[in-house]
């Protein structure tokens, strides 16, 4: 692969932010750069700079601004960008919004690190 794809995970919890890190580090070794957000208005900053990510791991549920927020925010600016959304609310209706709102794909905690594997090669597929 010529260029590394860049991730960027968005999570309050800093557990969960290591185990997804250390997931996309085993799995996409160095064909990837794994940047981190501990909240909404970080990851909104830091999608806003160039070059942007190529797919973000988004929690829903975090303080200040949601996952929903930034999704319906920078979706409309960044079409190109694949977002997964990652909650312990296992919600329908959140699911759903986050369906409506064009997050690629949503993946409910605890994680299936298979079934997030499958919905990310996907989501990359579909940036080529």
């Amino acid at each position: 692969m010529s260029e590394k794809i860049k991730f960027l995970i968005v999570d309050d919890e800093l557990a969960n932010c290591e185990l997804l890190k250390d997931f996309l580090a085993t799995r996409f070794e160095d064909e990837s750069n794994i940047e981190i957000a501990y909240n909404g208005e970080q990851a909104i900053e830091m999608i806003e700079k160039s070059p942007q990510p190529d797919c973000v791991l988004l929690d829903i549920e975090m303080p200040v601004i949601d996952g929903l927020q930034v999704l319906k925010l920078l979706k409309p600016r960044f079409p190109d960008i694949k977002f997964i959304m990652v909650t312990a609310n296992k919600s329908v209706s959140k699911m759903m919004d986050s369906i409506m709102s064009e997050a690629f794909d949503y993946v409910p905690k605890p994680i299936d690190f298979d079934d997030l594997e499958k919905k990310i090669l996907s989501a990359l597929s579909q940036n080529k």
